[in-house]
């Protein structure tokens, strides 16, 4: 029997053995030096044995044994006229055979199987779409509802799809450490509701808590500092933990190689691998805007500059690392800032609306004024004992028509402008 192809044997192998009752596997193979499969064998699923790990300890819920050594298999090999033959056919099985009844199921096994696999490898750091993009292409998942519906929403949860969002480098794998999942343990029928704010309180406080500490080790704390220009920089700007991770990708850009470069007017485009990795990865920069960007999209999604890119600055003898790259996010000083230069607020439209941003404003003001006056006593004490000064002061802005407004205003102004001439001028009388 002729095949034209390797395909076209595993589909009439496959349909074979549908209707005898078993599922198929591609085993071993030998291939030519242009990459041309010379001979394939097709096995029964149930061929072989499990191997046993080095070090492999007793469990106590061990998987159910599905291999247990199945003659039955199926070998081609290419002729010279570019046909496979049927070299070896072994029709004999060494365990029962799936009924009609029961041969959906195990069709659903290699369904789900399959589906494992491409959701595994959809979420690990792949930075490209894959190339099926309809059902029928998606490992054979055409005959799988729930697949299908998981294919059709892998934007929602294949992480190759969220690469140009900004996400500080969240995986969908660590929603098991979010606050919500221990707050879980908390909940329960035999559980009160005061009881579980404590837990959320505590939890919370212990955040606030590890916050603070990384924040005073990133202001206070001082390291050698590197011998490298731009990893200088980057340790006088970033945190600790940003550090960290800028430093990781500036010591891979060591091993990476500039394979090509090609411009276009205002733009250039370098095609960079690292060393000892296929994959290579596209970085297109643009002289108009000072611009750079790269396939892997690291930056993206994870704000921190790639090596690709950074051996390109290399080799356009960029020292330092242009200062768009460096986010806020990352800084050492990202609430070190004016109470007003990132909030630029419209004071019409919606009353309701209105209301709602006027408290989402001044929420944010106050808490950052909060967060500057906990990191000392002086600073605490000197906001705590006004505090109840602004309160008086609002209750009688309140209070006053709109027409005396601008005089009580201007005298709570004069009030606050010099606030420790003011508490001490009160503590003498």
């Amino acid at each position: 029997m002729l095949f034209d192809s390797e395909s076209d044997a595993y589909e009439f192998y496959n349909t074979y053995a549908e209707n005898e009752g078993f599922i198929v596997r591609r085993s071993s193979s030998t291939v030519s030096a242009k990459n041309i499969i010379t001979k394939r064998t097709f096995v029964c699923s149930r061929e072989g044995f499990r191997e046993k790990k080095k070090g492999e300890r007793e469990v106590k819920c061990p998987r159910a044994v599905t291999r247990i050594g199945c003659p039955a298999c199926m070998t081609i090999r290419l002729t010279p006229t570019g046909k496979y033959c049927v070299t070896e056919f072994v029709p004999n099985h060494n365990h029962q055979l799936a009924t009609v009844a029961t041969f959906d199921k195990l069709r659903a096994k290699k369904l789900r199987r399959n589906a494992r696999v491409a959701r595994a490898g959809l979420v690990d750091d792949t930075v490209r779409i894959p190339e099926f993009e309809t059902e029928d292409e998606a490992y054979e998942f055409y005959n799988n509802k729930w697949v299908a519906k998981l294919f059709e929403e892998r934007e929602k949860w294949a992480l190759v799809y969220g690469r140009e969002t900004f996400y500080a480098d969240m995986k969908s794998v660590q929603q098991k450490e979010s606050i919500s999942t221990e707050l879980k343990k908390y909940l329960g029928n035999g559980r009160e509701l005061p009881s579980f704010f404590e837990h959320y309180e505590r939890i919370l406080s212990q955040r606030r808590h590890a916050e603070l500490q990384d924040d005073f080790d990133a202001n206070q704390s001082t390291q050698k500092p590197p011998s490298m220009r731009m990893l200088r920089q980057a340790a006088n700007a970033y945190t600790p933990a940003a550090y960290r991770m800028f430093e990781r990708e500036f010591e891979l850009y060591m091993d990476c190689i500039l394979l090509s470069c090609n411009e276009f007017g205002t733009l250039s485009e370098y095609k960079v691998m690292v060393e000892e990795k296929p994959k290579v990865h596209v970085v297109k920069c643009d002289t108009l805007d000072s611009s750079m960007s790269c396939s892997c999209k690291k930056f993206e999604f994870l704000g921190i500059q790639c090596c690709h890119v950074l051996k390109v600055l290399d080799t356009q003898n960029i020292k330092e690392l242009p200062p768009q790259y460096i986010l806020k996010r990352w800084r050492k000083d990202a609430k070190t800032r004016n109470l007003n230069e990132d909030f630029a607020f419209p004071f019409d439209g919606d009353p309701q609306l209105s209301l709602a941003n006027r408290h989402s404003y001044l929420c944010r003001i106050f808490s950052i004024a909060a967060a500057h006056a906990a990191k000392t006593i002086d600073s605490y004490t000197f906001l705590e004992s006004h505090s109840e000064a602004l309160s008086n002061q609002l209750e009688q802005v309140l209070h006053t028509s709109s027409l005396e407004m601008p005089a009580v205003i201007s005298a709570s102004c004069d009030r606050l402008q010099n606030p420790v001439e003011t508490v001490v001028t009160e503590s003498v009388r």
